[in-house]
């Protein structure tokens, strides 16, 4: 056990339980110790883990069996807990978005370099099989050089209404297509133009859309969708995609496939294939996730069918 890296999970909602198992049962990892600000939840998460209910933020931290600390706290509420981190030299794994605000950004960041820690944000799509196959083409020159990025994550009603009076719809959505958008592009946005609408979350005073148009320093282009009230019962509660086009090719689907897809001629088009098979480590369990399309390089179906009439003219000749 002594070789395992020690582990303590601030904030015990949805994720931090997930972290809090995750940590449990990773080879290389032990779960320390939990905490949040409701008691009976610390109790809960630390009987059915087998790990300490810390009765403070610093009780949990302070260990010296703690060397990593997974923050899961509400996004308003990451500093205080970053900051004790730091102070107690343990490297930090916190949930995005970074912080809400720039001055906490900087006291997060500035904290972790003074005290020589490590800071991770927990931006998790970047991990998602899909997504990684794209970054892989874009990085190996498939697409060329970027011209335009697009990101769509659009969700039901239920989350925005769950989650509306605690934070934004850009911080719990638009933040993945933000991060993976600056990943691809490999540039940061220079100018950033956004609009909102707030109709149905109005009485929560939380914003129901946020549409952006971002430009980049290297030249590129970018639009950002995101929403969480889509109506209840559509076939899919979410509604993710990510397009990038480029100057030889594009990423049509990252989120529902990975084929790349070349630029379109006047008589033909060439799909290069792309197929991901790996194991995604879930809280309780193994999955595999698999995509696969074929190869194909032929000529447009006009021509294609001028051929087909040829040569059923030449075989009613020799008949």
């Amino acid at each position: 056990m002594a070789d395992r890296l020690g582990a303590a999970v601030i904030g015990l909602g949805m994720m931090g339980e997930r972290h809090a198992a995750i940590w449990s049962q990773l080879g290389t990892t032990r779960l320390v110790s939990v905490y949040d600000i409701v008691g009976e939840r610390t109790q809960s998460i630390a009987g059915e883990l087998g790990c300490e209910a810390a009765a403070s933020l610093e009780a949990a931290i302070n260990r010296p069996d703690v060397d990593i600390v997974s923050i899961c706290t509400d996004d308003q509420k990451h500093v205080e807990p970053c900051l004790v981190a730091a102070a107690a030299g343990k490297h930090i794994l916190l949930e995005k978005p970074l912080a809400t605000d720039l001055e906490d950004c900087d006291a997060i960041i500035g904290a972790c370099e003074s005290a020589g820690v490590k800071l991770m944000v927990g931006h998790v799509v970047r991990f998602d099989p899909r997504y990684a196959v794209a970054k892989q083409a874009i990085d190996d020159g498939a697409v060329g050089d970027i011209i335009q990025v697009y990101g769509r994550r659009n969700n039901i009603i239920d989350s925005g209404r769950r989650i509306g009076p605690r934070t934004s719809v850009a911080f719990f959505l638009g933040v993945h297509d933000l991060d993976l958008m600056r990943w691809f592009v490999g540039s940061e946005a220079a100018k950033v133009h956004a609009e909102s609408a707030s109709k149905v979350l109005a009485n929560i005073a939380a914003e129901d859309s946020i549409m952006a148009l971002l430009r980049y320093q290297n030249g590129a282009v970018g639009c950002l969708e995101t929403c969480w009230v889509m109506p209840k019962g559509i076939p899919c509660t979410l509604d993710a995609r990510l397009e990038v086009i480029g100057t030889k090719g594009m990423v049509p689907r990252a989120a529902q496939s990975s084929a790349l897809i070349a630029p379109r001629g006047p008589t033909s088009s060439t799909v290069r294939s792309c197929t991901v098979s790996r194991p995604v480590r879930c809280a309780r369990n193994w999955s595999t996730s698999r995509t696969a399309c074929c190869t194909t390089a032929r000529p447009s179906s006009r021509r294609r069918t001028r051929g087909r009439r040829s040569r059923s003219r030449r075989r009613s000749t020799n008949r």
